[in-house]
């Protein structure tokens, strides 16, 4: 079995690829809410779970978690964090301190009512245009080997590719 303490001298790197197409900005079923706002929120909750659980000790802010956020859409492949860095990560001092706004969104369903928290908002949900994820994937790339490179003995980064489906770049013909 497998087992890679996190540390702040060896962090650890996670990736998250957003779909940001137009077929993104449809509602998740009979929901009623997008599937770019679904999207969104769960890498908000995600981002701040990790603030909460990975990144302090103490009271005190420990960089444990580096994170990068690009969005994949209209425009290409872009960076979703305030405050972009080069190597296409931000360490926990950045990140974690780096939201937009706060906003209240749906944590939870108690079957007759949506419950809702205030967390932090890092990423605003969008959806335009054609899904591009070749060169998302190839970014993640970059952005692994870059993060290896630096961290080699970390804990081996973590990818998160959301989307709801076909990449538009392929030049292969999809059929349902």
């Amino acid at each position: 079995m497998y087992s890679k303490n996190i540390t702040s001298s060896e962090p650890t790197l996670i990736l998250v690829l957003i779909d940001q197409s137009g077929s993104m900005g449809s509602h998740w079923g009979n929901s009623g809410i997008s599937k770019c706002e679904l999207a969104a929120n769960a890498v908000n909750h995600t981002l701040y779970d990790l603030t909460l659980n990975a990144c302090m000790k103490d009271g005190e802010l420990i960089d444990r978690v580096h994170v990068g956020v690009f969005g994949y859409g209209q425009g290409g492949v872009s960076w979703r964090l305030p405050g972009a860095e080069a190597s296409g990560w931000q360490t926990a001092s950045s990140w974690c301190t780096g939201f937009a706004s706060t906003a209240r969104v749906p944590v939870s369903h108690d079957g007759h009512r949506a419950i809702e928290q205030e967390i932090p908002i890092w990423l605003e949900p969008v959806a335009a245009n054609g899904t591009p994820m070749a060169p998302a994937f190839q970014k993640a790339h970059q952005v692994v080997k870059a993060h290896a490179v630096a961290y080699p003995n970390s804990h081996p980064p973590i990818v998160i590719n959301i989307t709801d489906g076909w990449p538009t770049d392929t030049g292969v013909p999809i059929t349902n």
